[in-house]
């Protein structure tokens, strides 16, 4: 069973997609801060990190930038879930490092099939990432 973190500020929506996550077997780990979300990116060690790019204590961007520095976490797959629109998703292209882990874009509101083809999609392109190492 993959394990998933979610960072959102948004408490409903935490709980909406842990609720969903669940219900199609993933083991859910929640948290509304984005700084509490990178210590427990250290123990927790997720499968995929589904994360908000405007928390009220930091930017996705920020988080996401440490993450793809550290080689402990370079690898985790990423899902940017939020109401901020990207041009083209160009400032994550730009972010994201060659060989780090996959990384994805979804627009808030996200449909439950979505974000569930999504979240399947970049586990399995991290398991043949990973398989090919």
């Amino acid at each position: 069973m993959a394990r998933l973190l979610i960072l959102d500020d948004n408490t409903e929506l935490l709980e909406t997609f842990k609720e969903l996550l669940e219900l199609h077997g993933y083991d859910i780990v929640t948290c509304p801060s984005g700084l509490q979300g990178l210590l427990l990116l250290g123990y927790e060690k997720p499968d995929l990190l589904i994360l908000d790019l405007q928390l009220k204590d930091s930017e996705g961007f920020q988080i996401f930038r440490i993450l793809r520095a550290d080689p402990r976490s370079a690898d985790l797959p990423v899902l940017f879930v939020s109401g901020v629109f990207l041009e083209k998703e160009v400032k994550i292209k730009d972010l994201a490092p060659e060989g780090g882990g996959p990384t994805a874009f979804l627009s808030k509101p996200v449909a439950e099939e979505v974000l569930i083809a999504e979240v399947e999609r970049l586990l399995a392109l991290s398991r043949r990432m990973n398989s090919a190492a």
